[in-house]
């Protein structure tokens, strides 16, 4: 999936503008990679580097700088720090500094550009430190950024603005009162508040509301951010890591531009996301908002983050088409909203309709009540008959159009260790409330034993049955990944009789974020539920692309292949009992039927033998496909098809000769493999036969000019031509 309406896409080489954005304070720069292998080494870093330090040319930005990466794997060299002496970092992290402006060559910011670059990274921010407080000059005791080291990770802090004294009092006094209460041992912590540098403080001040929620540190932040000690008229912004993923915000003071702070993504050979006070094409954050970036997933955006009444933030809620479908049903869970309530809270809607009535419906835990739904009305949601929601579990939600819908919930964070009960012997519709992704299995923790199947929105796991699959490869669905607001589908074992309660685990556990490709060939219509189909492999299929899975004529399901095996999601509801076919596509070809070769995994008897599947009696089966998929051409005793004009418009001929009486049937398939038209099925003698297709569908409607393909079935036998229409 490709969220193209969450962020601005910034060029790989960041453009220096003749007309360069003056700061008169410091300036903020972090990058996250978009993918947990760490930056691919290229230009992407050197050049957002480069122009960081162009940033500081003849501004405010001369009390020293600083730079902290964080490779990827669990070791570090030192060699080549360029800390001066008297800048040691105390805790042997990844921090590198000067006195200098960075843009003056004295600085040493080239050279720790260079040392940087020359590791894996996977995070790295930067400050330009315009001092307001500390004594400035040689003696800065610690500019940004600053570090705290929990027993998990170290979490890096650097921000752009000043609270002056009066805040920092209060902050102070804030944290000494917790200190206190909790009987908290904390050297780290006192050496933040009890400084000279007032962002130091700011830091201290919300490191301590996050010791405070166990390092929950969307809750902490959100209850610091609320507090009375957070209030007032000043800058705020900051970035944030804490190893793993970064966090921004912005609140600022004033009016004037040297407090923005924007985001984009490159399109490098690793996608980034870049946050920076300066950012020609940009997009801007907006105030009171903070945005969390992952290297394994999107962008999550929270509104009104701070000052709101009775703790309530906007959830940006992305309802999202991961396929072409005319109507998509996705899989929701609302871990932001107020609990107990009988309707989403002012979720409103931005986008085209607005004021459209009908947006969507959804449908409940374990409901199929169709008088169970949800929609959307002039920005709306009115809620009919489902009860008061909950924000651990989850909902299926009709898209009603192929657009994608963006609207803000507000409400309060469900708490990270928030519990739910699984029950053996049913589905469980659980929400993923976690921020970070990680994959199923370590997100369910010592529970994944207990999973006979989950099932989500893109894929489904199956816990392997005793027997295995043998010698034959298999899916990792396990390491597939959970993200945050969406819905999972949790069935217990059947041995498992009491009820479980459960809570993700937060792994903390490195993940290579992907996204399942979706099929551009093949389109089809999602459902509420679906069967899977496993193909284990294909015969002599190294050319195909992309396999289609068809109940009469029509594609129910498809997915991209990549490799073997590959998973197969099924929406045969309105086909049950219907013996289903596969179709492949290789890139440069009509798609090909890939015959009757089946062998179905019988569980049973630990083995493939040859079988059918039929709609509705799936169920989940892994199948091999036999055959070399190749085109089925005209043999010598076959038919003989020609058609002319081709070419053509507004019709065509099509002439074929039968050797022998028998069952014929010709029909037209677009390029996505679906049926415009039959032309012809039924009985017809042996000899010439004479057709005319007249460029329009079973309805009776002219089509588009294109490219088409005619099949022509007889005697076992399929000839497909491809059909030109020029209008």
């Amino acid at each position: 999936m490709h969220r193209t309406f969450i962020t601005t896409v910034v060029a790989v080489v960041f453009m220096i503008i003749p007309f360069v954005l003056q700061a008169d304070e410091c300036q903020l720069m972090m990058m996250v990679s978009n993918g947990s292998d760490g930056f691919i080494p290229d230009d992407t870093e050197t050049n957002i580097l480069e122009e960081f330090r162009e940033d500081a040319a003849g501004s405010d930005e001369d009390d020293g700088w600083g730079l902290l990466n964080i490779p990827t794997g669990d070791s570090y060299s030192a060699n080549g720090y360029v800390w001066i002496p008297q800048f040691p970092d105390p805790l042997g992290y990844r921090r590198w500094g000067g006195y200098e402006q960075a843009n003056n060559p004295n600085s040493h910011y080239i050279e720790a550009a260079a040392a940087i670059v020359a590791h894996k990274n996977k995070i790295i921010i930067g400050h330009l430190r315009a001092a307001d407080s500390g004594s400035g000059g040689s003696v800065i005791p610690d500019p940004h950024p600053f570090l705290y080291e929990t027993s998990k990770s170290t979490i890096a802090f650097a921000q752009h603005g000043s609270p002056g004294e009066t805040v920092t009092g209060l902050m102070i006094g804030t944290v000494e009162d917790l200190i206190s209460r909790n009987g908290w041992n904390d050297s780290q912590l006192e050496d933040l508040i009890y400084q000279d540098i007032d962002s130091g403080v700011y830091f201290g001040y919300l490191i301590a509301y996050m010791k405070l929620n166990d390092f929950d540190i969307l809750r902490g932040l959100h209850q610091a951010m609320n507090s009375s000690s957070f209030g007032g008229n000043w800058n705020k912004n900051f970035v944030m890591t804490d190893g793993f993923d970064g966090y921004a915000y912005r609140e600022t003071g004033s009016t004037d531009q040297d407090h923005n702070l924007y985001f984009g993504r490159t399109l490098g050979s690793q996608p980034t996301y870049v946050v920076k006070t300066v950012m020609p094409g940009g997009t801007m954050i907006d105030i009171k908002e903070l945005v969390y970036f992952s290297n394994h997933a999107y962008p999550i955006h929270f509104k009104g983050f701070s000052g709101t009444t009775g703790g309530r933030v906007g959830y940006v809620k992305y309802l999202e088409p991961v396929s072409s479908s005319t109507n998509y049903w996705c899989w929701e869970s609302f871990p932001v909203m107020n609990p107990g309530e009988s309707s989403i809270n002012t979720m409103t809607q931005s986008g085209p309709n607005t004021s459209g009535d009908g947006f969507g419906s959804a449908i409940r835990v374990n409901s199929v009540d169709p008088l169970e739904y949800m929609a959307i009305r002039s920005g709306v949601w009115e809620i009919h008959n489902l009860g008061n929601f909950d924000q651990t579990l989850g909902y299926k939600i009709l898209c009603s159009d192929d657009s994608d819908f963006t609207g803000e919930v507000k409400g309060t964070i469900v708490s990270g260790d928030a519990t739910v009960t699984l029950y053996p012997g049913q589905d469980n519709w659980i929400g993923y409330w976690l921020l970070n992704s990680q994959s199923l299995r370590d997100a369910m923790g010592n529970d994944f034993s207990s999973v006979a199947m989950v099932e989500a929105e893109t894929f489904c796991y199956k816990a392997p049955s005793g027997r295995g699959l043998g010698s034959t490869p298999t899916i990792d669905i396990a390491g597939l990944p959970v993200e945050f607001g969406k819905m999972y589908n949790i069935i217990l074992k059947e041995g498992i009789t009491s009820p479980i309660t459960f809570s993700w685990t937060n792994s903390r556990m490195p993940y290579q974020f992907g996204t399942i490709p979706q099929p551009t060939f093949f389109t089809y219509e999602n459902a509420p539920e679906y069967e899977v189909i496993d193909v284990a492999s294909v015969e002599n299929g190294d050319d195909i692309k992309e396999i289609g899975v068809f109940a009469e004529d029509t594609c129910i399901g498809a997915s991209v292949v990549e490799s073997f095996p590959v998973q197969i999601l099924v929406y045969t509801d309105d086909y049950e009992n219907t013996e289903i076919e596969f179709q492949y596509y290789t890139g440069d070809r009509a798609p090909i039927l890939s015959g009757d070769a089946v062998a179905v995994w019988d569980e049973n008897k630990g083995g493939f033998s040859a079988g059918k599947l039929v709609a509705g009696d799936i169920g989940y089966k892994t199948v091999t496909l036999g055959g070399k998929p190749q085109p089925i051409s005209p043999t010598v005793d076959s038919f003989e098809l020609q058609v002319s004009p081709n070419p053509f418009n507004p019709e065509t001929t099509i002439s074929l000769s039968l050797p022998a009486d028998g069952e014929l049937e010709v029909s037209v398939f677009n390029i996505r493999g679906q049926k415009v038209n039959t032309i012809a099925r039924g009985q017809y003698a042996q000899g010439e036969h004479k057709l005319v297709w007249d460029g329009k569908d079973a309805n009776n409607r002219s089509i588009s000019s294109g490219v088409y393909f005619l099949r022509v079935t007889t005697a076992g036998q399929s000839v497909t031509r491809k059909l030109l229409l020029l209008k």
